[in-house]
């Protein structure tokens, strides 16, 4: 599947679908250069994001301790865990919205791009008017066995953000 990046709400709303062709792009690149990466970075949106082992921690974009040294940081892992699980569940609801999201899609790369596009769009508005299906594997039910990586970088404002909301 061709999906670079996939960025949702607390809603369980896309807020940013980034699906450009097959390739070997990193994942931080992708999101610097998106629509969202740019808006975050130049501030013209505000907020934080969470995302996984993959990206840099930046002071807009959360990421797990490789090695946690305190309880701090570990509870703040823990957290970041669960509060990732989301995405999973999102996707989850949309391919099963969508079938055609759960393999290989037999187009062209630029027609499943606008494919993948269209399905969060409808995906979102399935959310607006509550057509949701049913969720076999609620949220708080649900537990994410990968293990996260992540390069240990720019954490200062991570270790006083942990400090802050997972301190003692």
């Amino acid at each position: 599947m061709i999906i670079d990046q996939a960025v949702c709400d607390y809603n369980e709303k896309f807020i940013d679908v980034a699906a450009k062709g097959p390739g070997s792009t990193h994942d931080a690149r992708i999101l610097r250069e998106s629509n969202l990466g740019e808006e975050i970075i130049d501030g013209t949106l505000k907020g934080l994001l969470f995302g996984n082992s993959r990206y840099p921690c930046f002071r807009w974009l959360l990421t797990p301790y490789l090695s946690p040294t305190t309880t701090a940081q570990c509870r703040y892992n823990i957290s970041l865990k669960r509060t990732r699980v989301l995405i999973e569940q999102v996707f989850g609801c949309w391919k099963r919205r969508f079938h055609l999201l759960h393999g290989k899609v037999r187009m062209t790369p630029e027609r499943t791009c606008t494919i993948i596009a269209a399905c969060a769009v409808l995906q979102n508005l399935a959310i607006e008017l509550n057509d949701m299906d049913i969720d076999d594997n609620p949220i708080e039910n649900y537990e994410n066995n990968n293990e996260d990586i992540v390069a240990e970088n720019n954490f200062r404002f991570c270790d006083n953000f942990v400090l802050r909301h997972f301190g003692q």
